[in-house]
Parts: C-alpha cells; sequence; structure tokens
C-alpha cells in the first residue's frame, strides 16, 4: 500500500488511503488496525473522520461517507470532474451534523453527514475562457470556523458562507491552489502567483498584501503566534508579520526545497 495522502486524525482513529482507493483505520491510542476499506478511486486528500462518519474525497469528485466502527460505506456523492483539474489534496471537513466539500467543477457542498443528503451547494469558482486550462476552478479544502465555512479557489474567488444554510456573506476575487487559513481578525491566503494577503473576517476587505515571494512556488501558511510561516520549492522558510505582511526574517531549511 503506497501511502498517497496525509494523515487524518479524530474520533479516536487515526486514518491513511492509497492511490489505489484503499483507506486504513488505526486505534489512535494503540495503533491497532481496525479496518481497511477499498473504494477504488484515487484518494490523494487525508481522510477526515468525524463521530458519524468518515468522509474521504477522491480525485475523480466523488465523496464518500464510511462507518467509524467497520469503514462500510454508508453513502456516495458524485459531482461532475472537468476535463481538466489540478491534482490537488483537497479535503473535506467534517462535524457532528455535516460534511463541507470542495470540488473541481468550482462547487462547495454540505451533506448530512450520516445520511449523505445535500443541505446546500454553493459555486466559489465560475470556469471562464475558451480552452479547458482557463476554465480550471478546483476548490480546495475548506474553512470551517464558527458559523461560517471559508472557501477558496484557482481561478475563481475566496467566498464566505453562513454554514447553516450556504447563504454568501462576501465575496472577494482571487486564486489560490491553498484553503484560507485563520489569524484573529483575519484570513491569509497564498495566491497562485505566491503573493501573500490577509482579508478581514468581517467583509472581506484586503488588509495587506506582500508581493516579495513571487513565483517562489509558495506551501500552505502556518500562523506562529503573530507571526506566519511560509516555505518555498528553493528550501527557504519566510517569516512574515500577521499585523502588516511584512517580511520579518527567512532561513534555508532544506537544499531540496519544500512542498508542504
Amino acid at each position: 500500500m503506497t501511502h498517497s495522502g496525509g494523515v487524518g486524525l479524530g474520533a479516536g482513529l487515526v486514518m491513511v488511503a492509497s492511490d489505489e482507493g484503499e483507506v486504513v483505520a488505526l486505534a489512535a491510542d494503540t495503533g491497532e488496525e481496525l479496518w481497511r476499506a477499498k473504494i477504488g478511486s484515487e484518494v490523494l486528500a487525508a481522510p477526515a473522520p468525524g463521530a458519524n462518519v468518515v468522509a474521504v474525497q477522491t480525485q475523480d469528485s466523488k465523496l464518500y461517507g464510511l462507518a467509524p466502527s467497520t469503514g462500510a460505506v454508508l453513502w456516495q456523492h458524485q459531482q461532475d470532474t472537468p476535463v481538466l483539474r489540478l491534482r490537488s489534496i483537497t479535503a473535506p471537513v467534517v462535524t457532528d451534523a455535516m460534511v463541507v466539500a470542495g470540488f473541481a467543477n468550482g462547487k462547495v457542498v454540505a451533506l448530512n453527514a450520516v445520511t449523505g443528503d445535500p443541505l446546500w451547494e454553493v459555486r466559489v469558482g465560475v470556469p471562464k475562457g475558451r480552452t479547458e486550462l482557463e476554465r480550471m476552478v478546483d476548490v480546495n479544502t475548506p474553512l470551517l470556523a464558527g458559523d461560517v465555512v471559508y472557501a477558496t479557489s484557482y481561478q475563481g474567488r475566496v467566498q464566505a458562507i453562513a454554514r447553516g444554510t450556504g447563504r454568501e456573506l462576501w465575496v472577494q476575487d482571487g486564486s489560490s491552489h491553498w484553503g484560507a487559513v485563520p489569524g484573529g481578525s483575519q484570513l491569509f491566503v497564498v495566491e497562485s502567483d505566491d503573493t501573500v494577503k490577509a482579508l478581514a473576517i468581517a467583509d472581506g476587505r484586503v488588509t495587506w498584501k506582500n508581493a516579495e515571494l513571487l513565483n517562489r512556488r509558495l506551501t500552505d501558511l502556518t500562523v506562529v503566534g503573530d507571526y506566519l510561516a511560509v516555505a518555498d520549492l528553493e528550501g527557504w522558510l519566510h517569516v512574515l508579520a500577521q499585523s502588516d505582511g511584512h517580511l520579518l526574517a527567512r532561513i534555508k531549511v532544506d537544499g531540496e526545497g519544500v512542498s508542504v
């Protein structure tokens, strides 16, 4: 088994998956294998275990709900798959009542965690352009913070959505390979051109931008206290101030480059 995604952790389970569609659940306290399930499609994202369901998202735009105790398939949800899409690690987000997931067709979908019934569906990215490459609008891993879902998409938008109803709260144009990261009263996003920007959580207003790291193939951001850390494909780790985005420090950490 070749692990193709990250490690999912929750509800007493440690979860891994493979590029051949095999999902394995281990006991978090002992490491004992509890079950393994075969869903048959490539999984690049970490499975998302919850109290009522384990959500697994595949590269062919399918979302599976598995029983946490046995791995049996409880439900399956399918979205349209565009001709071209990013080879991404978009992962679902799970609560006791809801599963929220973004798809390559530009949509964010909320499903009932137990039954898989759709609760709401919102389009975050609208395909534009003449070529399939120009029309790519993959949605990244959603961020659930309180009663709001924040979603980003490639060649699309950053959008705040009411968790209960799917109502749009605000929207801001943007393009990113990564999901938004929260910090205080702001959201932080790495744009697809490697601009780093901050948005006000309340209304989506851009509070600052940093373009000093353009085209360095940045990783996702990590919040560390009052700072932001981000690495690049040349192996540099950069530290920025959350308050205004200015670059505070950098250090070479890996000569082979950093991808995550």
